[in-house]
């Protein structure tokens, strides 16, 4: 069984790869990553600021817009190094766009947050983005076993749904003691964005309850979101 008392930094790694200090046009894709999820093969792009390499891909560290950046065309390419690909792979980074400490989670708002424990009655989490707007500081929530689903609220068995380390999308139902969030994932576009498998590959969503690890090919059970299609 998987221990329940896992760190909240499972995912991303304690050292990020800084970025490189050639020069770069940088372009934002703004797309908003969270940590653990793939940003694309290490073939193709160079890792940045808030970003990893783990088993030949790029992954996210941090929460925040994803940025890719292009090597300009230098006029004296003189040295070897300059010549090399890998200095002329596109970066591709993460950037937390403006931290903010004023902001609030209130009722009714989204929340991307990460399983720090998990027990037969609750799912204790770190909130990291408000919003879409990336946190200063982390604040505290919970997934109480009746708000994890809209049905079967009562066979819902917590262990299969949640794992020390998930990125699950949430929303704030109520506030609890202490400045403690109550949050639900009792909607299909709620749950499990991001997870790994125990042997660290990355779980690609099967079902609404299945993930599959990208590594290994085995199927794991979580509260997996539906995808949040924009118009």
């Amino acid at each position: 069984m998987t221990d329940t008392h896992a760190q909240r930094d499972s995912v991303a790694p304690t050292a990020l790869v800084e970025a490189r200090s050639h020069t770069s046009v940088g372009v934002s894709r703004g797309n908003v990553r969270t940590p653990g999820e793939r940003l694309g093969s290490a073939l193709v792009y160079a890792p940045g600021s808030g970003a990893y390499v783990r088993d030949g891909f790029i992954y996210a560290a941090v929460v925040g817009r994803e940025q890719v950046e292009t090597p300009t065309q230098e006029a004296n390419l003189t040295t070897a190094d300059q010549r090399s690909a890998t200095r002329r792979l596109p970066l591709v980074s993460v950037v937390s766009a403006g931290k903010s400490p004023a902001v609030l989670p209130t009722i009714g708002c989204f929340v991307l947050a990460q399983v720090t424990k998990i027990s037969q009655r609750r799912v204790d989490c770190s909130i990291l983005a408000v919003d879409g707007h990336t946190l200063a500081e982390p604040f505290r929530g919970f997934i109480r076993s009746q708000d994890i689903r809209e049905t079967d609220v009562d066979s819902v068995d917590v262990l299969e749904c949640f794992k020390p380390g998930d990125v699950v999308r949430a929303k704030v139902i109520s506030v609890g003691d202490g400045r403690c969030y109550v949050l639900s994932t009792a909607a299909a576009e709620l749950g499990v964005l991001f997870a790994q498998g125990r042997d660290g590959g990355q779980l690609q969503p099967v079902t609404c309850k299945l993930m599959r690890c990208d590594v290994t090919g085995r199927l794991h059970r979580r509260k997996v979101a539906a995808p949040v299609l924009l118009s």
